[in-house]
């Protein structure tokens, strides 16, 4: 099939467009449940001093001036285009640790949430 008249997209391929008032969208299931560990990874990480532990709870990054945190192996932010070769590598929570932990909310006090698409014994899909 061919879009925008040079484009070949294969027929397995699924283009999410505008229907009318929204995108289409995944159903999440129903199941929701409170966070296993009030405050945050900081808590978190005081609380279970191991460096291992450590490792797992923070990434390494350049946080860049625009505010996006980009990967410490960035030249240029990714978001706004500006030089990271003069910034210093500096630590960010790891949403993903934060979410198998059972952490409540962020540094900057937003609460983690994750939308669950599926849950088994062998799987999670959000």
């Amino acid at each position: 099939m061919r879009l925008c008249g040079d484009v070949e997209m294969p027929r397995a391929w699924y283009l999410a467009g505008f229907k009318g008032a929204s995108y289409p969208t995944v159903p999440s299931a129903a199941e929701q449940s409170e966070a296993a560990r009030e405050g945050t990874i900081d808590d978190l990480a005081l609380a279970f001093p191991e460096k291992r532990l450590q490792a797992a709870l923070f990434n390494d990054v350049k946080a860049c001036k625009c505010g996006k945190p980009c990967a410490f192996t960035l030249e240029a932010c990714n978001a706004c285009g500006a030089s990271l070769k003069e910034v210093e590598i500096t630590k960010s929570e790891n949403v993903f640790s934060a979410f198998l932990f059972g952490v409540k909310k962020a540094q900057k006090g937003f609460p983690y949430t994750i939308s669950l698409r599926r849950q088994t014994s062998e799987g999670l899909i959000f």
